[in-house]
């Protein structure tokens, strides 16, 4: 049974039922999935006495329940507690701690088993099997009179949350996953804030550098079509071109094949591994990527900002497989790191970005797992790993490193503490860092690389070792990841990139807690593996306390997880994502 409270004279009565619980269960329905563009209809409570539905619409406010949410020591415990979040920040200012997300205990117990999922009712169906629960009406309309369907759906939903958390508790516990669940109850509030803030994005800078690109496509198209051979044979007169379809990879192929390049495909990987002796295929790389870039982070993607508030609002999703973040709608996390595509998220007039991110914290993170005696002293010393691994790597004093040098040194740091062989090498340098390696120079390096860090040798050894037995592999928070027979480099970047986003998770509410002496001038507004921006005021001195607190905070959430390894925290403030 339950009770619709329609009236704002009984909500004293639910504050006091929740004052005396040590956890309530808690949803919401709202009319619409943007808190930007709809409002909360129900707030469904489960006391563990009774289930109360409070209809907004009628009482207007939560009045003394909004004091027990936001600072009440019962646990809100919830499916899916980052959308309720963003509804009650947004309309209440209601910040909700302790949590208990059912959802994101779930993906963290079972996370990397095939064909798990974590909706509500499959939860229900592996934990407390003989709780029954009904189709979902979420989609529904609930901007007018509530049926009693709807009224029943609603109060299902909290029904057996209570019975839930009691269940996954002890599970959570038992499989070591505590520290990982209590960092994902704590970033649930930074998360949903950061969504509702959003980020500013400049029109006209995105529209230039669109055109930009499509001036860049058809001068590389016009050169490709003078370099290489027309599939069919035909020849060029002097200031004549005559075309052919570069999207086409069967004539690429052919014109190719013609050029004396014997692949079996035209997809970027692949040309890379030729680029070395071929250098028009470095041009044809840079055609397709010039070309994916007009497609997506052209004109339709500034649909994407939001009529109401004139942002970009994202979804970050960050609890599955190594617990890295991700986002979407849009994916604000694949913006290209070039200089031209940041100074487009523009802070508004008076308003400046503050960025900071980790200094080469995957090799920090490697350094503390494996224990590796240089690259631990390379840290302990404050040098820099890229000079040191090119000194290792070209057989050469670390005083002659040149700056080629050291670039080509960046992939191969952060490709081969991951396992990649010498052929995904050759790939991975060209795609994402423009370097151009032959086959057997990426061998040499890799033989040269793991004779020098004998101590990540060693670490990647012993993780497939245990990895392969076990199946599963772990973070440094006791994250876990289930994983197939047939895994390899997954058992090396899990522990490592887990980690790094265990520390950025652990950050984030530090941060959050942080900013809040600068009663609202300062917000969290992206973040992207490893950084964080924050926007805020303009003043001079006001910004150098908030780049403190922010490098300060992101050092202390992820020291716990270096205790052997200086963190480093690089950051600057701008009128663009772009000037640090």
């Amino acid at each position: 049974m339950y009770s619709v409270v329609r009236d704002a004279e009984r909500l004293g009565e639910v504050a006091n039922e929740i004052n005396q619980a040590s956890a309530i269960g808690l949803d919401t329905e709202t009319t619409h999935l943007s808190p930007h563009h709809g409002k909360l209809r129900l707030v469904q409570i489960n006391t563990g006495q009774n289930i109360y539905l409070i209809d907004l619409f009628h009482t207007k406010t939560l009045g003394p329940v909004a004091v027990e949410l936001h600072a009440g020591k019962a646990v809100k415990v919830g499916q899916n507690l980052k959308f309720d979040q963003k509804f009650l920040l947004h309309q209440f200012g209601i910040e909700m701690w302790p949590v208990f997300d059912t959802y994101r205990a779930s993906a963290i117990m079972h996370n990397g088993k095939e064909g798990m999922t974590h909706r509500l009712g499959d939860i229900y169906a592996r934990e407390i099997p003989n709780v029954a629960h009904k189709g979902d009406l979420g989609g529904s309309d609930w901007t007018g009179e509530l049926s009693s369907e709807q009224l029943g759906y609603a109060a299902e939903d909290v029904e057996h949350l209570l019975l839930l958390r009691e269940v996954m508790k002890p599970k959570l516990s038992q499989g070591g996953f505590n520290r990982a669940a209590l960092i994902e109850f704590q970033v649930i509030l930074p998360e949903a804030s950061m969504e509702l803030n959003g980020f500013h994005l400049d029109s006209e800078i995105w529209m230039r550098l669109f055109e930009e690109n499509k001036l860049l496509r058809y001068r590389l198209k016009e050169e490709l079509l003078q370099e290489l051979p027309h599939p069919k044979g035909l020849t060029s007169l002097p200031g004549m071109t005559v075309g052919w379809n570069l999207g086409s990879w069967q004539q690429k192929l052919k014109s190719l094949h013609m050029l004396g390049v014997k692949v079996e495909n035209t997809q970027a990987d692949t040309l890379a591994m030729h680029a070395a002796k071929f250098p028009v295929l470095r041009k044809l790389i840079d055609y397709s990527k010039v070309s994916k870039l007009c497609t997506a982070f052209g004109p339709d993607y500034l649909a994407h900002i939001d009529s109401v508030t004139g942002r970009i609002h994202t979804s970050f999703y960050g609890f599955l497989n190594t617990a890295r973040y991700s986002s979407s709608d849009p994916n604000l996390q694949q913006i290209p790191r070039q200089t031209r595509y940041r100074e487009a998220f523009r802070a508004p007039e008076g308003r400046m970005i503050v960025t900071a991110d980790y200094s080469q914290i995957e090799l920090r993170m490697m350094a503390q797992l494996s224990g590796d005696s240089l690259l631990m002293s390379v840290y302990r010393k404050n040098l820099d790993a890229h000079r040191q691994t090119a000194a290792l790597v070209n057989e050469v004093g670390i005083e002659e490193v040149t700056k080629d040098m050291r670039q080509s040194a960046k992939p191969v740091n952060f490709g081969l503490i991951f396992g990649m062989g010498a052929d995904r090498l050759v790939e991975y340098a060209m795609s994402a860092y423009g370097v151009v390696l032959s086959l057997k120079e990426a061998e040499r390096f890799r033989e040269r690389f793991f004779d020098g860090y004998s101590g990540v040798k060693e670490w990647h050894h012993e993780t497939l070792r245990i990895g392969k037995r076990s199946g599963v592999s772990r973070t440094a928070s006791g994250r876990i990841r289930y994983l197939e027979e047939t895994a390899y480099s997954e058992h090396l970047n899990t522990p490592v990139q887990g980690s790094c986003a265990d520390g950025l998770k652990a950050s984030l509410p530090i941060v959050y807690q942080r900013l809040k002496k600068y009663g609202g001038r300062a917000k969290l507004v992206h973040m992207v593996h490893d950084e964080i921006e924050i926007e805020s005021g303009d003043d001079p001195e006001e910004l150098e306390h908030i780049k403190q607190d922010l490098v300060d905070g992101m050092t202390e959430g992820m020291q716990q997880f270096l205790p052997d390894v200086p963190v480093v925290v690089d950051a600057a403030y701008g009128k663009s994502w772009a000037e640090h």
